[in-house]
């Protein structure tokens, strides 16, 4: 963030100013994407299944290709704060809320793909490709039948596991409210519920010896082995599990 910051010659007073107008130019060029494409953009003050909505709209308007609309929400994030010291200016690294952008996308080849744009810096973008969508496209394109069933490792494990092995979480560790922020859309909707669910997981993962708890503190680390395991069954969701089906059929 400061070598961006020395880049573009922003005055430390001059931050904030900066960082809400690339926010507001990332939110503006969403809205003007949704309506050259004749798409909804919707912001949401509450929880949604935003998949779930894509699908429906999907569905409903016929869509085979293309923007089908974009989501925006408020929601936990990892971003900058400038603080002071003695005199002096420096950034440093803060949890906050700010605006999320849900793009949804659908793909002749891979489905229904999602594109997550956190509009504070450090403008972390994620995108979401659902293999079991892919490999249905593909047996239906060479006319073979199939039944769609789950994967072996599930998508709220893999995602958990991809979070929990995640480098922002290598030096210091995460807590309960660090995986609450990234698995937003596979928890309750209740913050208690929220805190008891992760919590629940997280002794599960340390019964497994996935995780230790970091002493003196509430966070948490990913154990050597836990990262072997870990990785294991999220590469092997995410490569190997498609070509097994495809091999077998």
């Amino acid at each position: 963030m400061a070598s961006v910051l020395e880049t573009r010659k922003v005055h430390r007073r001059d931050v904030n100013r900066f960082v809400l107008t690339q926010a507001y130019r990332l939110k503006d060029h969403a809205r003007q994407m949704a309506a050259r494409e004749g798409r909804p953009y919707q912001y949401f003050g509450e929880r949604t299944r935003k998949e779930d909505l894509a699908r429906q709209l999907a569905e409903r308007d016929g869509i085979e290709e293309g923007l089908v609309c974009v989501v925006a929400t408020v929601e936990p994030c990892r971003t900058c704060s400038l603080r002071w010291r003695e005199g002096a200016a420096f950034i440093q690294s803060a949890r906050r809320k700010c605006l999320i952008l849900y793009d949804s996308f659908m793909d002749r080849e891979f489905g229904l793909i999602h594109v997550r744009l956190q509009t504070w810096f450090p403008l972390q973008l994620q995108v979401s490709v659902n293999g079991h969508e892919w490999l249905a496209r593909k047996l239906a394109h060479h006319g073979v039948r199939y039944t769609k069933h789950d994967n072996p490792v599930a998508r709220p494990d893999s995602q958990l596991f991809v979070a929990l092995m995640s480098g922002e979480h290598a030096v210091h560790g995460f807590a309960n409210r660090d995986l609450r922020a990234t698995l937003t859309g596979h928890l309750r909707d209740d913050p208690k519920q929220q805190s008891a669910q992760i919590s629940r997981l997280l002794h599960r993962l340390h019964v497994y010896g996935l995780v230790a708890k970091i002493p003196r503190s509430r966070r948490w680390r990913v154990t050597a082995f836990g990262h072997r395991v870990m990785g294991a069954s999220v590469r092997l969701r995410q490569l190997h599990v498609p070509a097994f089906y495809a091999e077998a059929a």
